[in-house]
């Protein structure tokens, strides 16, 4: 989310200590590789926390492949891969927010503690 807007949407399909990437869009006027770059970098401690070391993508086309390294993604035997480096720092609400929406597999996540 940028300037209250929300900014792109990440979607993962968890698979053991890795993570393929099945959607990973930003709308046009945000394409400026900070979105990318806060859910690989800054939200590293979530996907630690979820068990995922490491993130998978198909290449895709040249364009998408470029985004990819740019990213920290290297090429392996015909996919790209990086590592979940975590930072071990404070997860912020904001942040829980944006990774929560984009989250599969724990959508109960955003609801917080029960209540009676």
């Amino acid at each position: 989310m940028r300037n209250m807007v929300p900014a792109g949407l990440l979607i993962v399909r968890p698979k053991g200590d890795q993570a393929d990437v099945f959607l990973d869009f930003v709308i046009p006027g945000y394409r400026d590789f900070r979105a990318g770059k806060f859910l690989f970098e800054e939200s590293a401690d979530y996907f630690q926390s979820q068990g995922i070391k490491r993130l998978v993508s198909e290449p895709g086309n040249p364009r998408h492949e470029s985004y990819l390294r740019r990213m920290g993604f290297q090429l392996e035997n015909g996919n790209y891969y990086r590592a979940v480096q975590p930072k071990n720092g404070v997860v912020t609400m904001k942040r829980m927010l944006l990774i929560c929406a984009a989250n599969p597999w724990e959508p109960s996540s955003l609801r917080g503690p029960a209540t009676a």
